[in-house]
């Protein structure tokens, strides 16, 4: 827009580059109609410089099971991904999209949901997408704590109508440049060293300070 209203200008007026400037006082209003796991469905009204993270936050949010990473923005037939992660860990990246007026966005059940907990930086549930493993889980949980035990985890999960634990040997698995594939519902708990320090010594006597 300012290259062409200069180009228009520049036919009457005569101007140096630092002599032009356009800037928005008022942007106009859209409508943005929301679906499926959203606080408040339905359509909403929006400032025309707004985009998807702004629409779903004008909407309430996501509900408990609202899907973060298959987000769907639909334009005049043609539909677009929006993964809500992806931005967060870098938002300068286009996975947030600005609005155009009757955009529709489309927020479906989430889909592989597992939990973390135990010596992680963040220990809550996310939501994981294909190609997504238990080091990927790991990372989004801010990665490990200094006190982890990085030889072996331990994974709860429900299969054949039976509750399952299964021990995986997370320090192979980084040393040999591998991943394992987790399934929905699973939950992945990181143990803490819990033992009293070894391998120290007395220092007793004619010292300044007696210490172990």
């Amino acid at each position: 827009a300012r290259a062409l209203l200069k180009s228009q200008f520049s036919r009457y007026h005569r101007f140096n580059e630092n002599q032009f400037e356009v800037a928005l006082n008022r942007a106009r209003a859209i409508n943005v109609n929301l679906f499926g796991e959203v606080v408040r469905s339905g359509g909403i009204s929006l400032p025309a410089t707004n985009t998807t993270v702004n629409a779903l936050a004008s909407a309430g949010g996501l509900t408990s099971i609202g899907s973060v990473r298959n987000i769907t923005l639909v334009r005049n037939g043609r539909k677009t991904p929006v993964d809500l992660y992806r931005f967060l860990s870098d938002p300068a990246t286009n996975s947030d999209v600005y609005l155009e007026h009757n955009d529709l966005i489309q927020v479906p059940v989430a889909g592989k949901v597992v939990r973390i907990q135990g010596a992680v930086n963040r220990p809550m549930r996310y939501e994981l997408v294909e190609g997504e493993g238990l080091l990927k889980l790991i990372a989004y949980a801010g990665g490990l704590r200094e006190n982890a035990i990085t030889q072996t985890l331990q994974i709860e999960r429900f299969e054949n109508d039976r509750r399952t634990m299964l021990d995986v040997p997370l320090g192979a698995l980084k040393s040999k440049g591998g991943d394992f594939a987790l399934r929905h519902g699973d939950q992945v708990t990181i143990y803490s060293i819990r033992t009293d320090a070894e391998e120290y010594v007395y220092v007793r006597g004619a010292v300044r300070v007696e210490a172990s």
